[in-house]
């Protein structure tokens, strides 16, 4: 079974100025390809994103960490 998300390489340096313009980078990577896909696949890679974030937040919240937690549930929404 194949994962619904991939891991990249990237210069940290490219990632750090991303960090500090206060951008996600996924965010700025689907926000760039949305214009140039179709939106359909746009539509699904946000829900899958979503749905990572959820799990993640769930996790934090077994391990006892709120403010993470509230962090990638503001993800979720966003």
């Amino acid at each position: 079974m194949s994962s619904s998300v991939v891991t990249i390489t990237l210069p940290r340096r490219l990632v750090e100025e991303v960090e500090s313009m206060g951008l996600d980078l996924v965010d700025v990577i689907v926000d760039a390809l949305s214009g140039n896909v179709d939106p359909s696949l746009t539509s699904e890679a946000r829900i899958v994103l979503a749905e990572r974030y959820l799990e993640e937040a769930r996790e934090y919240i077994a391990k006892g960490g709120a403010v993470q937690a509230s962090e990638k549930m503001y993800k979720v929404v966003e």
